[in-house]
């Protein structure tokens, strides 16, 4: 969709900067006049086009460490083992990296957040970290 405002377009998979930019969202699905987002706290959120400061560019080569200290990077799989999370032992993709959150995919989530669902690097573990 394009925003009035800057001329930007948004599609599913972007990582929009909203509420004077302290939170960043990535985009599960847009309409003609807002967008939903999965955004860093871990909430699903509608905006209208006016409400969104910017558009990130994220580069997709970022990488972060999971809790064993691997490097990991978008398309490795993880599994969520920190105990205090939400989402303990539920496993995803790596779809984008922001400000050491990672935007995990998993088919179990498509019903609620288009697949996506959120968690901190130092939470998870490179799936097939034990053949590293």
């Amino acid at each position: 969709m394009t925003s009035k405002n800057t001329d930007t377009k948004y599609f599913v998979g972007d990582i929009i900067i909203y509420d004077s930019g302290k939170i960043h969202g990535y985009v599960i699905k847009v309409e003609q006049d807002q967008v939903q987002v999965v955004n860093d706290l871990g909430n699903i959120a509608v905006l209208k086009l006016h409400q969104i400061n910017n558009k990130m560019i994220v580069d997709n080569k970022r990488t972060g460490r999971d809790s064993m200290g691997n490097s990991i990077q978008v398309d490795d799989a993880v599994k969520v083992t920190n105990n205090k999370s939400i989402y303990k032992d539920k496993q995803g993709i790596i779809k984008k990296i922001c400000k050491n959150i990672l935007f995990l995919w998993d088919k179990s989530f498509m019903n609620i957040s288009n697949g996506i669902f959120i968690e901190q690097c130092g939470n998870v573990t490179l799936k097939g970290y034990e053949f590293l």
